[in-house]
């Protein structure tokens, strides 16, 4: 059994490779969730098309129906003939949704310990919070480890689900990864709150976070423990950020590791990526330009050029020019 080289692409998405199979988790890549929340930082460009070109060898994993955790452009463009798992939700609405945007009938995944899906040498357990019956916890696990994706389940977990996870986790190294940031759109953009009480309210919640986030892994007491499903912004006037409020707070938490986008798990030890790559916007971005560059010159021919930047995001010597 080879052990999981696992990497991280963004937000709430890693790629699980086991040596046979390579398992995707909550796939959010190109569209807009909600209607305004954008990617940031984007994935990698070359990570995606590693997704697409190795789809044969895939299978996706999808905690809930959040728009952050399931690209349904993508998955129905790129992933339509990829098996999927997902929770089994007493509300089929998940259910549906998954199954119009795939070629194959999705596996439901059995609530709870006793009856774990096995697909290869992997066993697939969920667990849904009271309060949270439309979303799960999702254990991943072979022989020698397991992996436990929280996702959005960052709050202190039941005595029980503990209990369950240790039996499970019992001589095996442990993986934990949980949401440490607001995922909502409160109180970032209540325009009845001036922009000091956002700020405060924000501080408060994400303090709130990271105690939760320290009592579950003083319990489960994991080999490696990261904060992600935080990478994202959306549209307000004054540049407020989430993602950059639990940046700014976990500087004073060295227990409390983020993930960014090209991360790798080696060997059960973290590798960093240290190598400056073009992300998936910038990519799609350059390729509108040219796109439209050329439109332009079969049209009229003109030295006229179109270049397309973000407001307030990029300067020219930070572009990065693809070769």
């Amino acid at each position: 059994m080879s052990k999981y080289k696992i990497s991280f692409n963004n937000h709430s998405s890693i790629m699980i490779d086991d040596g046979n199979v390579k398992i995707l988790t909550d796939p959010w890549f190109i569209s807009p969730a909600f209607g305004s929340w954008f990617q940031s930082p984007s994935p990698n460009y070359e990570d995606i098309e590693k997704i697409v070109k190795q789809k044969d060898k895939l299978i996706t994993v999808i905690s809930h129906g959040h728009d952050d955790h399931l690209d349904d452009y993508f998955i129905k463009n790129y992933l339509r003939d990829v098996q999927t798992l997902i929770p089994n939700f007493k509300s089929k609405g998940f259910l549906r949704r998954v199954t119009n945007l795939s070629s194959k009938r999705p596996i439901e995944i059995s609530q709870g310990f006793n009856s774990p899906t096995k697909l290869g040498e992997n066993l697939f357990y969920c667990y849904s919070n009271k309060g949270r019956e439309n979303d799960s916890i999702i254990l991943i696990t072979n022989d020698e480890e397991v992996i436990i994706h929280a996702n959005d389940n960052y709050r202190a977990q039941p005595k029980e689900l503990i209990e369950e996870i240790k039996n499970i986790s019992k001589n095996k190294k442990i993986f934990y990864f949980s949401q440490v940031g607001i995922a909502s759109s409160y109180p970032g953009r209540c325009t009845n709150l001036s922009l000091k009480q956002r700020k405060e309210i924000t501080r408060s919640e994400h303090n709130r976070f990271l105690s939760d986030f320290e009592k579950n892994i003083n319990e489960l007491k994991p080999d490696l423990a990261f904060i992600y499903a935080n990478q994202y912004n959306f549209d307000n006037e004054d540049n407020f950020s989430n993602y950059d409020d639990v940046q700014e707070i976990i500087k004073n938490h060295s227990f409390i590791k983020q993930l960014m986008p090209g991360d790798e798990i080696i060997e059960g030890k973290l590798v960093k990526n240290n190598e400056k790559k073009i992300n998936l916007f910038d990519k799609l971005l350059n390729n509108l330009e040219k796109i439209t560059n050329q439109y332009v010159n079969d049209k009229v021919k003109t030295d006229f050029k179109i270049i397309f930047k973000v407001k307030g995001k990029y300067e020219k010597n930070n572009i990065i020019e693809e070769k």
